[in-house]
């Protein structure tokens, strides 16, 4: 079985973060291995609390795992400190498997989860070590320093991101922009050498929160089975589509979470 990594936040309502990640792995038939970077106290309706795992045990996770273990595919969520980056960092660049940044930034309730700090550190030492980065829009607002109000404000904000790393695919996920008049969602998969190449799938209108988490690990995974980038976002998407067609609306008082039982082939 192949295995695959993520170094993420805990979700205690399952719904996002390091639990979203191995469900969808799960999924996936990929072998799922974790480094806990922060324990949250929060539910389908906010984050009320965040402790942050010391870096130099984030740090130990991550040794351990790679002492023993190959993953074929990497990818981080919510890194809330620039000593955790940093640490982690100076690891992962002696590795040569791809790594997909999920910038999380900004929990679906609205709760700030990483510091100003931190983004700097994350954009200076990480993503130059990435493959792909998602960012919602945004996360792609921060990066970029940039308001986005359209489909068109993306590709401008994702080539930003792209100026300092030539080599780096950049997915620009639309969600966060509605369905518009044509009740569709659009993401840009930006790559190198002006590689460009939009998805479309029908909105569906439910309020939902570990879209991100769940669309990132379903990359990962596929990069781990060997998939191109297009091709691993592409069935990520496909895969995400159908946890939000089947999202148990209703199993908590807030955003729903999605439905990472449903088949990904």
């Amino acid at each position: 079985m192949v295995p695959v990594l993520t170094i993420a936040g805990s979700d205690p309502g399952g719904g996002a973060g390091i639990q979203a990640d191995l469900k969808t792995f799960e999924a996936f038939e990929v072998f799922g291995l974790s480094v806990i970077t922060a324990l949250t106290a929060q539910n389908t309706q906010e984050v009320k609390e965040i402790f942050y795992i010391p870096e130099s045990f984030v740090e130990q996770q991550l040794i351990t795992l790679l002492e023993d273990f190959s993953p074929k595919a990497v990818k981080t969520g919510m890194l809330p400190t620039p000593q955790i980056i940093l640490s982690l960092t100076r690891i992962l660049k002696q590795y040569s498997f791809p790594l997909v940044i999920d910038p999380v930034m900004i929990s679906t309730s609205g709760h700030r989860l990483i510091s100003s700090e931190a983004i700097e550190a994350l954009q200076q030492e990480l993503i130059p070590r990435a493959l792909l980065l998602t960012p919602n829009t945004q996360e792609l607002s921060l990066l970029s320093k940039m308001p986005i109000h359209t489909f068109d404000d993306l590709p401008i904000a994702g080539r930003k991101l792209q100026e300092q790393n030539p080599s780096l695919w950049v997915l620009c996920k639309g969600g966060h922009l509605g369905g518009g008049d044509n009740n569709e969602v659009k993401d840009l998969l930006l790559g190198p050498g002006g590689i460009n190449q939009v998805f479309v799938q029908p909105w569906i209108p439910i309020h939902a929160h570990g879209t991100g988490c769940t669309l990132s690990a379903a990359i990962t995974a596929g990069l781990g089975l060997g998939l191109s980038v297009p091709d691993a976002v592409n069935r990520a998407r496909i895969y995400l589509q159908r946890a939000l067609n089947h999202a148990p609306v209703g199993l908590g008082k807030g955003a729903s979470p999605l439905c990472h039982q449903v088949s990904s082939k």
